[in-house]
């Protein structure tokens, strides 16, 4: 009996093996599958453009690592899992993260008014809070569009860039000290701006006595060996593993170097190995007191004094969903780079795309997208692109309602105006056709936009929200058109005292036009009741006048994507 069950125990265990082999020979089959989609998806980059590097971690393994195209086209040196990229904006989520290991250290808190650490910020600064820096709702404006509206230019070409650093300490800080405004008041809304990663690094600076290389270094890098990371203060500095930036021009691919020498919202150089140690590192902290707390509070979102979350968290982390799975990423992108570290934290999952082309397609965002629709189809819900398109065809609309909610809404904080209009039997905007979903709503697919039309006291207002972005209000206002009479009013000269510019308009064939500080002349389009768009510099702008109590022109008010209510005052003539 013994020998008998000796024999089962045998048979039973060779049985258990073979079990086994073919199991794991099935899942080495499948995932072998699963990465030639991926190769798919990168097949045009090879030796003769640049191209990115993917890593693939799944529960705490990184089960795949690959460099596509070149990383430095000119000597044909490969994209490979080891060779260090720019992450540019990715890198703002280590400048959150020293933040919150200070808060940790009680050498600060988040609530703590930012002209605490630097008092020599303007008082419009004042009701600035550090965590309004980290979510991006503090309202101050962007120093990169402040210097473009100037003048100054990223620099693209390696040739020019030596000698046009202007993204130097004394032009940045010194553009913030003149500020006399925000966009908004902090809080009130979300709007995307690098000046408040720029001013953190400061903060962490002024508190630890260390540089934020520095800080870096040893606060974060080497605690989790990440001994491939460090902050990109030298542009000068050579390394035989870097990658080479490029983007594309008429005459082919274009070699990119920007010279910065400011730094927290990016200039971080890093590798898929190094960004692999830093995704582990949020499934089990090892940072400051190693407290899972601190991971925690880097995935809260931001909030609004409205009760409104924001995508942006106290992490520098931008937290999402995406098919009904919970999502964190934080895409970076400059001249000649792009970057994206995509997490699903619930299913232990996240896919690093490193990019030295600023043009590739699909983006860093757009592509992780993609491969974890192949690795996670298990986890993804199926009718999510469904719900978009919810009886398509089937849900109309009175055209009565249509006759109501077509025309032109303007958002009186992000200045900015949509229109709605009934066309080829199809309502649109700015010729993307929309979806009804119920009597009152409507949807733009490909956008992930869902816009809402309600009545108040007899006006209509247009509530959109994209992704998971907090609903913005727009409100329906009536399109103006001037007549010669009427311009009189606006002519002249005005003067910019924050940035030292200014600006004059002028009218021909009864139309205004405006002229810029390069003496270019831009077409003036009426909106609404003095409010107007025209260029500045190159730039799209809102333009908005005010009137005294005479009734007339006094100040003038510019408006471009991230800079808001910027004041010119008229001057006497």
């Amino acid at each position: 009996m013994k020998r008998n069950n000796y024999y089962i125990n045998i048979i039973a265990s060779i049985w258990t093996i073979i079990f086994l082999t073919y199991c794991h020979s099935e899942r080495n089959k499948n995932l072998t599958n699963k990465f030639d989609k991926v190769d798919s998806l990168f097949v045009k980059f090879n030796s003769t453009s640049p191209g990115c590097v993917i890593g693939i971690i799944y529960k705490g393994d990184l089960i795949f690592e690959k460099g596509y195209g070149m990383a430095n086209v000119e000597n044909q040196i490969p994209n490979s899992p080891d060779k260090l990229f720019d992450i540019a904006s990715t890198s703002k989520q280590f400048t959150a993260f020293s933040i919150l290991l200070l808060e940790e250290q009680g050498k600060l808190s988040i609530e703590d008014k930012i002209r605490k650490y630097i008092p020599e910020l303007p008082e419009c600064y004042d009701p600035v809070l550090i965590k309004h820096l980290l979510t991006h709702t503090s309202g101050i404006r962007d120093h990169y569009a402040l210097m473009d509206l100037i003048g100054f230019k990223e620099v693209s070409s390696e040739e020019e860039n030596w000698v046009n650093h202007n993204y130097n300490e004394n032009n940045v800080f010194g553009i913030l000290l003149k500020q006399k405004e925000l966009n908004f008041a902090p809080g009130t809304y979300y709007q995307y701006c690098n000046s408040g990663f720029y001013l953190t690094g400061k903060i962490i600076e002024r508190i630890s006595g260390m540089s934020l290389r520095e800080f870096y270094k040893q606060q974060l890098f080497e605690p989790l060996k990440m001994e491939n990371t460090f902050l990109y203060d030298d542009s000068t500095y050579y390394n035989k593993n870097r990658t080479m930036g490029y983007s594309w021009s008429e005459n082919g691919y274009r070699r990119n170097l920007i010279k910065y020498e400011t730094y927290g919202d990016g200039q971080i150089m890093t590798n898929v190995y190094d960004m692999y140690l830093w995704d582990k590192n949020f499934y089990k902290n090892e940072l400051g007191q190693k407290k899972q707390s601190l991971i925690n509070k880097a995935y809260t979102r931001g909030e609004l004094n409205n009760g409104q979350t924001v995508d942006y968290s106290l992490g520098g982390l931008e937290v999402s969903k995406y098919k009904g799975l919970t999502v964190i990423d934080r895409i970076g992108g400059t001249q000649g780079i792009c970057s994206d570290i995509v997490r699903f934290p619930d299913q232990y999952f996240t896919v690093i795309c490193l990019s030295n082309y600023q043009d590739l397609s699909p983006d860093p965002w757009r592509a992780s997208l993609k491969i974890a629709d192949i690795f996670l189809d298990n986890y993804i819900v199926k009718d999510t692109e469904e719900k978009t398109e919810l009886n398509k065809g089937e849900i109309s609309i009175s055209q009565s309602f249509i006759d109501k909610i077509t025309g032109s809404y303007f958002n009186e904080i992000s200045k900015e105006y949509r229109t709605i209009e009934f066309k080829d039997g199809k309502l649109k905007h700015h010729n993307r056709t929309l979806t009804p979903i119920d009597s009152n709503s409507i949807v733009i697919a490909d956008w992930l936009t869902t816009i809402r039309f309600k009545e108040v006291n007899g006006n209509w207002n247009m509530l959109w929200q994209s992704f998971t972005y907090p609903v913005e209000t727009y409100t329906k206002k009536r399109r103006i058109e001037l007549d010669n009479s009427n311009l009189e009013l606006y002519l002249g000269k005005y003067y910019c005292p924050e940035l030292d510019l200014e600006c004059q308009i002028n009218k021909k064939n009864a139309k205004l036009y405006l002229i810029d500080s390069n003496n270019e002349k831009f077409d003036i389009e009426e909106l609404f009741e003095n409010t107007f768009k025209s260029k500045y510099n190159g730039q799209d702008a809102i333009i908005e006048f005010e009137k005294n109590k005479n009734s007339e022109i006094i100040i003038l008010r510019m408006n471009t994507d991230w800079i808001k209510n910027l004041k010119f005052e008229k001057i006497a003539t």
